[in-house]
C-alpha cells in the first residue's frame, strides 16, 4: 500500500499533559502577583506577573493546536518553537519507547511522543513503519 504524503497528518497534545503544564504556568503567574503583594515598590515583580499571565494566555491557544504535523515529507513539532525535520534527509529513525531520534547527515532530532494522545501514538508509530518501508529508511 503506497503512503500518501500529500495529505496532512496532525497529532494533538495529551489532555493530562496540557492540564499539568497550564497548572504550573498558572502557579508561576500567581507567584508574580504574590511578589507584587509583598513588595509593591519592587519594579521587577510587575514584569514577572505580566510575563507569566501573557505566557499562560498564549499557551492556552498553543496547546489547542497540533503538537506534531506531517506534510510533504516535512515533520513539524514543538510548542513555542517548531522544529522542522525534512524526512527526505533522514537516514535512520531510532525508537526507544516514547522517544524518537531522527538521524540526518549533520544533525539529530529528538521527538518525545509522551505529549501526544495515547491513541495517536500508535498511529504515529505505524506511520513511521510505513514511511521507512516505502522510502528505505532504517527503523529498528
Amino acid at each position: 500500500m503506497p503512503l500518501n504524503l500529500k495529505s496532512e497528518f496532525y497529532f494533538f497534545y495529551h489532555p493530562i499533559y496540557v492540564k499539568k503544564q497550564l497548572l504550573y504556568l498558572f502557579i508561576w503567574a500567581f507567584l508574580g502577583l504574590f511578589l507584587v503583594y509583598i513588595s509593591p515598590y519592587y519594579f521587577l515583580s510587575y514584569f514577572v506577573s505580566l510575563f507569566g499571565f501573557s505566557l499562560f494566555i498564549y499557551l492556552i491557544g498553543a496547546y489547542k493546536k497540533p503538537f506534531l504535523s506531517i506534510k510533504n515529507h516535512t515533520l513539524l513539532y514543538g510548542t513555542l518553537y517548531k522544529s522542522t525535520v525534512d524526512l527526505k534527509r533522514v537516514s535512520r529513525i531510532k525508537h526507544y519507547g516514547d522517544l524518537y531520534i531522527f538521524k540526518t547527515d549533520n544533525k539529530n532530532y529528538t521527538l518525545y511522543a509522551k505529549t501526544i494522545r495515547d491513541e495517536e501514538r500508535a498511529l504515529l508509530h505505524n506511520f513511521f513503519i510505513k514511511y521507512t518501508y516505502a522510502h528505505g529508511v532504517i527503523f529498528p
